[in-house]
C-alpha cells in the first residue's frame, strides 16, 4: 500500500556541518505533543519539527555515520537501508495521522539544513495548503478483493469432464460454450458486486481511487478483481468498517475474499515531490 519513490540525491550533501534532514510530511503549524511523536527514521530519539509560516515540516535528522564520510545519496542506493528508512518513514506518518492531518512527502525528500526546509515550505505555501485542505479530517484505507477459487464441481460436471474423450465435436463445443458462459456470468457478477460496494461507500468517504491490480505469480491459485483506496472522513471510520464487514460476509458465498488495510496517510490522494 506504500508508494516508495526513490529519488537520486546529489553528493553535494557530503560534509555539511549541519545534519541533512529527511522530510517526511507537512502539518499545519500547531504544537504536536511529544507523546505523539515517534522515533525518527534512523531510530533516534524523536522526529524534528521545523516551523515556517502556517506549516510544520516533520523531519528525521540523519546521523553522523550517514552524512559524514559518505554521500547522503548512498543510503538510497542500498536496498536494505532504503527499506529500513521506508519503514521508519511510514511509521512516523502513520503515528502522526492518529491525531493530526499530515501531507505525506515522497521518500527521499532531503534538505541539507533547517533553513532549506523553511525554504521548501515558503516556496510551496499555496500547494501544501491546498493539499492539506483536501485531506483535512480524513484517513486513507485500502480494500482488495481476490477470487478465492471456482465453485465446487457438481457430479454432472465431473461426469462431463471425465467423458470429454468420448464427446463428439458438437458436444465438445457445446461444453466449452457452457464454461465460457459461466465465466462471463462470474465476471458480470463480480463487476456488480464491486460497483455496489463503491456505491455503498459513497456515504462514508470523501474520495475513491481505483488502483492497478497487484502482480500475481503465474502459479497463484487466486486473482485480484478489485484494488482501491478510500479517503474516509474521521467521523465515519466505524461506519466505513461496518460496511466493509457486511460486504465481506456477502463476498464469501461468491468465492471472493476482501481485505482491509489502514489507516494510512493519504498516499494515493496527494502527489507532492520535492
Amino acid at each position: 500500500m506504500i508508494p516508495h519513490e526513490q529519488n537520486q540525491l546529489s553528493s553535494k550533501f557530503r560534509g555539511f556541518s549541519e545534519k541533512p534532514l529527511v522530510v517526511h510530511g507537512i502539518c499545519r503549524n500547531r504544537a504536536l505533543e511529544a507523546s505523539d511523536l515517534p522515533q525518527n527514521a534512523f531510530g533516534l530519539a524523536s522526529v524534528l519539527q521545523v516551523s515556517y509560516g502556517s506549516f510544520i515540516a516533520i523531519c528525521s535528522e540523519c546521523p553522523e555515520i550517514i552524512h559524514g564520510p559518505e554521500s547522503i545519496s548512498a543510503i538510497f542506493e542500498d536496498p536494505k537501508r532504503v527499506m529500513d528508512i521506508a519503514v521508519g518513514h511510514n511509521n512516523i506518518l502513520s503515528n502522526i495521522i492518529q491525531s493530526y492531518d499530515i501531507l505525506p512527502l515522497k521518500l527521499g525528500t532531503v534538505c541539507r539544513s533547517q533553513a532549506q526546509v523553511r525554504q521548501l515550505l515558503d516556496q510551496n505555501t499555496e500547494r501544501f495548503g491546498m493539499c492539506l485542505d483536501h485531506i483535512a479530517n480524513t484517513i486513507e484505507f485500502g480494500i482488495k478483493i481476490i477470487e478465492t477459487g471456482q465453485a465446487k464441481k457438481t457430479t454432472s460436471d465431473k461426469g462431463l469432464q471425465n467423458s470429454n474423450a468420448a464427446l463428439t465435436g458438437q458436444e465438445y463445443l457445446h461444453n466449452q460454450a457452457k464454461k465460457l458462459a459461466s465465466k462471463n456470468h462470474s465476471v458480470q457478477s463480480y463487476k456488480k458486486f464491486t460497483s455496489d460496494l463503491i456505491q455503498a461507500m459513497t456515504f462514508f468517504v470523501k474520495e475513491t481511487k481505483i488502483l492497478p491490480m497487484p502482480k500475481m505469480s503465474p502459479a497463484a491459485q487466486t486473482r485480484h478483481i478489485f484494488n482501491a483506496a478510500f479517503l474516509v472522513d474521521r467521523g465515519n471510520i466505524e461506519a466505513f468498517k461496518g460496511c466493509v464487514k457486511s460486504y465481506s460476509e456477502m463476498a464469501e458465498p461468491q468465492n471472493l475474499a476482501m481485505s482491509l488495510s489502514g489507516p494510512w496517510p493519504a498516499y494515493n490522494f496527494v502527489s507532492i515531490s520535492h
